[in-house]
């Protein structure tokens, strides 16, 4: 979807939510004035950005720090549309993680046994609303969890969005809960 039918979309009450990713739209939308109409429209604003102090992020519900372009590894399309190869050179701060990890190990977890179960934890987490986890810890062992189809993956699940904390519990014979809360 082009950004022009994103922000009609959004004036016609068809898009609640948006999810900006590197870029600033808030300084660079040619229709600053639609623009601007458009995020204040939004149930939900989150802004992916290695800067938080970009126009787009000082509006934004949700900031998510990114990895920088030399913290990752890829591919980009630059400004005049050819492809760019990444290749990581430095370790992303603390226990970060690139996007596109943090969605590729919750699709490879399986919960089966009493209580949630689920045959894709990444499918539970988005319809939770977690749609750009920034914080993954996973603890513990269990037999009725799996990670690429082999048992005894881990028994507690914490993915962080922000505010907003899902918490998986479960273990040997227990009954699997979900618990969602917002913290201060």
């Amino acid at each position: 979807m082009a950004y022009d039918q994103i922000i009609d979309g959004v004036a016609a009450g068809r898009i609640k939510g948006l999810w900006v990713v590197a870029t600033n739209s808030a300084h660079s939308w040619i229709g600053q004035g639609a623009l601007q109409d458009a995020l204040a429209g939004l149930d939900f604003l989150v802004v992916q950005d290695m800067y938080a102090s970009t126009d787009t992020a000082q509006v934004a519900d949700l900031v998510l720090p990114a990895a920088g372009w030399a913290e990752k590894e890829g591919t980009f399309i630059n400004s005049e549309r050819r492809v760019g190869l990444l290749k990581k050179v430095a370790a992303a701060p603390g226990e970060a993680l690139a996007d596109f990890a943090i969605f590729k190990l919750l699709a490879e977890v399986s919960l089966k046994g009493k209580g949630l179960t689920s045959e894709c934890l990444l499918d539970k987490v988005l319809d939770e609303g977690f749609t750009e986890p920034i914080y993954l810890s996973a603890t513990g062992e269990d037999p009725d969890a799996y990670y690429q189809g082999k048992p005894h993956a881990w028994a507690v699940y914490q993915i962080r969005e922000w505010k907003r904390v899902m918490m998986i519990s479960g273990g040997p014979g227990k009954e699997r809960r979900v618990q969602i809360t917002e913290t201060p």
